[in-house]
């Protein structure tokens, strides 16, 4: 029986991620100056810590059952 997200579920993920992006984009902010030179070497460097930082916050919650249904489609 396939398992689908309930909608609080894909909504308490994306404000978990979000705030895992800002803290990530804070420290890193942080320890640079935050001149405009600065922030583009911070985007450079932002993106692919996001995106493997975000690739293992995925598969942890694939293990949460929470928020998870259950349901049967019958197609006619």
């Amino acid at each position: 029986m396939p398992h689908f997200e309930i909608k609080g579920r894909s909504v308490v993920k994306a404000l978990t991620w979000k705030l895992i992006a800002l803290s990530l984009t804070w420290l890193i902010l942080y320890y640079f100056s935050g001149k405009a030179g600065e922030s583009f070497k911070i985007a450079i460097i932002v993106a692919p810590i996001s995106l493997v930082a975000y690739y293992f916050h995925e598969r942890i919650w694939n293990r949460v059952h929470w928020g998870k249904e259950s349901r049967n489609h019958n197609h006619y």
